[in-house]
């Protein structure tokens, strides 16, 4: 029996993720676009296609669909918005599917920088 560690609920979704190397990650080109699988208060699971080494810190531009900024908030919208949250996350886990040939990351959110 597998025990949770996570103190969030994780939600499924596919909302694309930007995500590149913390602090260096500084023009367009250095992140690279991936897709979450499921994310939380507490961090996030996006697909890779490199291995991302566990401690590693990165920046991830989440573009949430359906949601709105409002001040500091994030709030439900139609689903023609998009509420784009940078955040900066330490990498947690990386698991390998050999069926897909990409990388499961799991990252948990260290902080949130507002865009």
């Amino acid at each position: 029996m597998t025990t949770e560690l996570r103190r969030f609920l994780r939600t499924a979704t596919e909302y694309r993720v930007e995500y590149g190397l913390f602090p260096h990650a500084g023009d367009a080109d250095s992140f690279r676009t991936s897709t979450i699988r499921n994310i939380g208060a507490g961090g996030l699971l996006f697909e890779a296609e490199e291995d991302q080494p566990i401690g590693r810190q990165l920046v991830l531009k989440i573009h949430m669909t359906g949601w709105r900024l409002a001040g500091e908030d994030i709030v439900e919208a139609g689903s023609d918005s998009e509420a784009l949250i940078t955040a900066i996350a330490e990498v947690r886990r990386c698991d390998y599917n050999p069926a897909t040939h990409r990388y499961a990351v799991g990252v948990q959110f260290l902080g949130r920088v507002l865009s």
